[in-house]
Parts: C-alpha cells; sequence; structure tokens
C-alpha cells in the first residue's frame, strides 16, 4: 500500500515524536496524561501538557502567522502526538519514536489509505465526459509578421503595395524571421503609415482575435512565410509561420488515472481532517481566560496573515 503524500501527514508523523532542534511543545519522558494547569507562562493545555507563551511566540514568528494561528497549530501537534504516545510505553526514546510512527501509519492506513476503494469508476466516467477540452491542447502556432497599420474600412494602396515588397523580401531571405525582426531598424517615420513588427506567440484557431490573421497562419503546411499580403482589421500583413505545436491529447486511461488520482488526494484530505477532529475532540484542552492579552506580541498582531 502506497503511504499518503500530504502536508498534514508530515505534520502527524511529525508530531510523533519531537526531532532535533524542533521548538514545539516536548512529549519526551512525559506519560500520556499530564498535570499542567494553565496561568503563568502557560497559556494553553492539551490533556495537561502545556503550551507556554514563549513557544506559541516562536511559532508564530516562526511561521509569520498571527500568534491565534501558530497556538492552533501546536495544540494540533500536542493533540496528535499524544494519540500515537498512548501505547508507547518502550523507554529508549528512540524504540518509542519508530513504535509511534508505525502506529500512526497503521492508523492512517485503516482510517484513510483504504478510501481508494472508495472511489467511484462510473463518477471518474463522468468527470471524464463534463471535461472534453481538458486532456486535449490544441494546435497552437506561432510567428513573426510585419504589419502597416491602416484602421477598418480605409484604402491605403501604398500600404498594401509596401507589405507586398517586404513579403519578396522575406521569401528571398534565408532566415527570414531575422530579415522581419531588421525592418525595426529602417527609417520607417517617412512611411504614410504606422509600422509595428512583433513576434507572436500561441495562437490557435479557437482564441483568435483577429480571424483573417489566424486563417492565413493555418494555411500553411509547414513552417514559412505565406506568399501574400494579408489584410486584416489592423491593416496589412507580411507574415511569417516560425513554430507549429501539434495538437496534443491525453489517452483516455492517463486522463481517467489523472482523474482518479485527483478524486483519492480530495478523499483522503477529508478523512485526515475528520481523523484530526476526531481525535481533537476526545482530547481535553484548556485555554487561560485572558488569552488575547498574552499573544499580544510586539510586531505580530491579529491582523496578520
Amino acid at each position: 500500500m502506497r503511504r499518503i503524500v500530504t502536508p498534514l501527514l508530515g505534520v502527524i508523523l511529525a508530531a510523533c515524536g519531537p526531532s532535533e532542534g524542533g521548538s514545539g511543545p516536548s512529549l519526551e519522558g512525559a506519560r500520556v496524561r499530564g498535570s499542567a494547569q494553565v496561568g503563568g507562562e502557560v497559556v494553553a493545555t492539551v490533556d495537561g501538557h502545556p503550551i507556554t507563551r514563549a513557544e506559541v511566540e516562536a511559532a508564530a514568528r516562526a511561521g509569520g502567522v498571527r500568534p491565534t494561528v501558530a497556538l492552533r497549530r501546536l495544540e494540533d501537534e500536542l493533540i496528535l502526538a499524544l494519540a500515537a504516545e498512548r501505547h508507547a510505553s518502550v523507554p529508549d526514546p528512540s524504540v518509542r519514536r519508530a513504535m509511534r510512527q508505525a502506529e500512526v501509519q497503521a492508523l492512517l492506513a485503516r482510517t484513510v489509505e483504504a478510501s481508494e476503494a472508495a472511489i467511484d469508476p462510473a463518477r471518474l466516467e463522468e468527470a471524464y465526459a463534463e471535461n472534453p477540452g481538458r486532456f486535449v491542447a490544441p494546435e497552437e502556432r506561432r510567428s513573426c509578421h510585419v504589419l502597416a497599420v491602416v484602421p477598418p474600412g480605409i484604402e491605403e494602396p501604398l500600404a498594401e503595395a509596401w507589405i507586398r515588397e517586404v513579403v519578396a523580401e522575406l521569401e528571398a531571405a534565408p532566415d527570414p524571421v531575422a530579415e522581419a525582426l531588421s525592418i525595426r531598424r529602417r527609417r520607417l517615420d517617412q512611411l504614410p503609415f504606422e509600422v509595428v513588427v512583433q513576434e507572436v506567440v500561441g495562437l490557435t484557431r479557437e482564441n483568435a482575435s483577429d480571424q483573417a490573421y489566424v486563417d492565413a497562419l493555418f494555411s500553411l503546411p509547414t513552417e514559412g512565410v505565406v506568399p501574400h499580403p494579408v489584410r486584416s482589421e489592423q491593416g496589412w500583413h507580411a507574415i511569417v509561420l516560425t513554430r507549429i505545436e501539434p495538437a496534443r491529447h491525453t489517452p483516455r486511461a492517463d486522463a481517467l488515472a489523472i482523474l482518479r488520482d485527483e478524486a483519492v488526494a480530495r478523499h483522503r484530505a477529508g478523512e485526515l481532517e475528520q481523523l484530526e477532529a476526531e481525535i481533537a475532540h476526545r482530547t481535553p484542552r484548556f485555554l487561560a481566560p485572558n488569552l488575547p492579552q498574552l499573544l499580544s506580541l510586539p510586531g505580530i498582531t491579529e491582523s496578520a496573515p
């Protein structure tokens, strides 16, 4: 059986025992039920185990979160660690930690990883049918063009004639793209119309804003120069097709596998959330009555992220 790889699983396993250099509440040397009470530096307890103001402050600053958020995270870590500690009675810390990890993995296998069997194949088929375009990427074409700007409805024979000359230059050039880009260096201010030279990427038949341009671009079977001037809503174009990205289609079996993985991930997330809630419900927690004042840390306010 595969292990779950989720952020929450990392929290659960990290909570199975103290890691080297950790700053959170420690259970080393403690039997599950503690005797601490809120008061003084202790701002909260989980099943009798203390969480101090200093720990909250350190967690808040390390995570860049509000103190209340840091406190909830410390509580969750302690709750899960206590749940894993329940049956660990071996004195050796390394053996105890290994036992706790194995126990948590077994718990997750029983309550969460079994969720794969809960995924309905019929629902996956429905999801596949409901998203026909998700697993198909249409053909894309890249281009470079020289545009003589002419507003719609206006005749500009000089612009058409000039673009026709540019098309001939591009067809004769060993590198049409370089030739097109070099036009930027010419003295274009003497022409009676504006000239634009640019590269265009990612055009498909479906996302065209200028149909005449796209029709000309997709008329070529391979990369090269469109052999005539193209009139669009923007003006007259000399167009070079620079690259063709073929359409990509994800095989149906692969698409269903992707949808299944997504469904399993959603189901597991829900199961983990429910598992954590059940453990938390069974674990006594107490907060200091003046918690808002105790967690008013310099530079970290409730308006923080």
